[in-house]
């Protein structure tokens, strides 16, 4: 009996056949330094499936294939909307999209070093569900409104819904955009505001990039708060290597995003050779260091340690 797949495949196969596919695939190889350990990973493979149905209406779905960290494969979809050309300087994006907040991007092929920074991690969502206006605004301003569930939830039934947008502003080489993230409901009746700004400056072979971030969130009529920042600067030296020197630090005072077990204060510094071995393909040797203002990890001898690095090298190839 033919299975359900391979009957879905024969019904599709010639609609897919007009659909053009990209992706990537990302691998490492990560050595942790104290205590030792050597790890091989299949990180990312992503599909992006893209169709323009007429002028006006695209339709995207980005489906990721990745490492569970439990020895197993995770399947989810990414991205999956229709952006429909508006009339006027208007799109709208409605569907499952990347959170379009923050300086450093989503996936490996756009990064500058094998990590995310602190903020991206535990700062900011990486998806909204729901709907998105982009504006093209006199004067070189964009902006982007949004209306969703909440962080990375994909259903959500209640009237609460969280309203983000960014503001952005060109400037020639330097480029600054402000953001917010308003929650009306997280964890029951408490309320929460992100504030974001991220700024960059691309000169010739230079680029240079900031973000600040600060969060509140209202507990039994208490605000209770965390802020990050980071600092990144790239140089490419030739068309085949460059360098990435990135700075990033997150104070969870509150213990809203770390967790009571990790402290409060974390900073991070890496160092990030980049190589581009041929067309598609590039490399990242990335070196990290992070650290707490508590004794949380464990060292090779079994002692206490508020430090921990790690080396990365990763492969990541486009099609």
């Amino acid at each position: 009996m033919r299975s359900t797949f391979a009957t879905l495949l024969l019904i599709s196969g010639p609609v897919l056949a007009q659909v053009p596919v990209s992706g990537f695939v990302d691998s490492s190889m990560r050595y942790e330094l104290d205590p030792e350990s050597l790890g091989f990973s299949v990180d990312q493979v992503e599909l992006d499936l893209q169709r323009m149905e007429n002028e006006n209406l695209l339709l995207r779905a980005d489906l990721d294939f990745g490492d569970d960290g439990l020895g197993g494969w995770t399947a989810a979809v990414e991205q999956a909307f229709l952006r429909l050309d508006m009339p006027g300087p208007a799109t709208l994006v409605a569907g499952r999209f990347n959170a379009p907040i923050g300086f450093e991007s989503l996936d490996a092929p756009d990064m500058f070093q094998y990590s995310h920074a602190l903020v991206f991690d535990y700062g900011l969502p990486v998806n909204f569900t729901g709907a998105r206006l982009d504006v093209a605004l006199p004067a070189e301003l964009d902006l982007k409104l949004i209306l969703a569930n909440g962080w990375d939830n994909n259903t959500d039934t209640d009237m609460e819904k969280t309203f983000a947008g960014r503001l952005g502003r060109q400037f020639g080489e330097f480029g600054v955009g402000f953001s917010w993230i308003a929650d009306a409901e997280v964890n029951g009746d408490d309320s929460q505001l992100v504030l974001d700004v991220d700024a960059t400056w691309v000169h010739g072979t230079w680029r240079v990039g900031a973000e600040y971030n600060m969060g509140t969130t209202t507990v039994a009529d208490q605000d209770l708060g965390w802020n990050g920042m980071l600092l990144m600067c790239h140089k490419d030296f030739s068309e085949k290597m460059g360098l990435t020197l990135r700075f990033d630090r997150f104070d969870d005072a509150d213990n809203l995003r770390f967790g009571e077990a990790m402290g409060v204060v974390r900073t991070a510094f890496t160092v990030a050779p980049t190589f581009v071995l041929g067309e598609r393909l590039g490399a990242v040797l990335e070196y990290r260091m992070d650290t707490l203002d508590e004794e949380v990890w464990t060292d090779g001898d079994g002692n206490a340690t508020d430090a921990a690095s790690a080396l990365t090298f990763e492969l990541t190839c486009g099609f």
